[in-house]
């Protein structure tokens, strides 16, 4: 099994857990990797990797073709919403497949149709305004099309709004929510149903991934999200973001696609990689019990010399 990794940014841990994962099913595994800049530590624990362009570049496609063929590649898992954007866009060869959460996944980059979906299904959510419109302080704004915490600003005034405004393509302004900051992460079947699912808390937040967080089976929440999961209609792994507030859920958004703090949820017994190959392989997708319910990470810096 050959799976390229598009964008490996700082996943070494999650290049790890695959391996793991791999050798625990029996399945040879060779992991390719590519990126802009050459000196990314993560490419560094693949067993190859490539040099290309960025997305928006012309000469992507043809890059991408190149590395498809040379390393004969089975499957591409995406690494982040602007790889899940360009696959979306750019439909590849037949022999490739695409892991990720199949047709839905679309309205899911969106921040202002993922409020519209929650509204529409009886979820909680933060309240949004227009740029003209009236507002109350703080709020965030945000790219409409963002991921992470790129071009996301915590504001609290008109004055800041304007500042800030120009800087996005298509800004999205939504009522600040104090309160405790859940990722769920989930992986459902090819037909949409729940396998596994844990809660955790995002206690310290970097770059918009959890960088100090702890594992919360919040039973009323996992029970509201298991209750209109078939509307979500995703398959294999997602999450889904949002805020506890006065004991209500208010919710942000849905990630089609494996979280940065994904480690976490393995750690703690869910193995997320495990399903994965399951998955891609067809094969039954196993099951799993939490086994460290109050599981704490907390993650550092670690330096590479080559």
């Amino acid at each position: 099994m050959n799976i390229l990794l598009p964008s490996t940014g700082r996943r070494v841990t999650l290049i790890k857990l695959l391996r793991q994962a791999a050798k625990k099913l029996d399945i040879p595994l060779k992991l390719v990797g590519t990126e802009i800049y050459e000196h990314t530590p993560s490419l560094r624990f693949c067993d190859y990797f490539e040099m290309v362009p960025r997305m928006d570049h012309a000469n992507f496609n043809e890059a991408l073709k190149d590395v498809l063929d040379k390393y004969q590649i089975d499957f591409i898992l995406p690494g982040s919403d602007l790889d899940l954007k360009y696959f979306l866009s750019n439909p590849i060869d037949s022999k490739v497949r695409v892991l990720d959460s199949g047709s839905t996944l679309k309205k899911f980059l969106s921040k202002t149709e993922s409020a519209e979906f929650f509204k529409k299904h009886g979820l909680n959510v933060p309240e949004i305004y227009q740029k003209n419109g009236s507002k109350s302080y703080p709020s965030v704004l945000k790219e409409d099309l963002g991921y992470g915490s790129v071009n996301q600003f915590k504001i609290y005034s008109d004055a800041e709004l304007d500042v800030f405004w120009p800087r996005l393509t298509n800004g999205f302004i939504q009522k600040w929510v104090d309160g405790k900051e859940y990722t769920v992460d989930v992986f459902s079947d090819n037909d949409c149903n729940i396998i596994n699912i844990l809660p955790r808390v995002r206690d310290k937040v970097r770059a918009g991934v959890s960088d100090v967080g702890y594992v919360c089976m919040n039973q009323k929440l996992i029970e509201l999200i298991q209750s209109i999961n078939q509307n979500f209609a995703l398959k294999g792994p997602w999450n889904i973001q949002c805020i506890e507030h006065n004991n209500e859920f208010y919710f942000l958004e849905i990630n089609p696609r494996f979280s940065g703090g994904i480690p976490l949820t393995i750690a703690a017994g869910l193995d997320f990689c495990q399903n994965l190959l399951e998955w891609a392989c067809d094969r039954k997708i196993s099951s799993f019990e939490v086994e460290h319910e109050h599981l704490i990470m907390m993650k550092y810096e670690s330096e590479l010399y080559v």
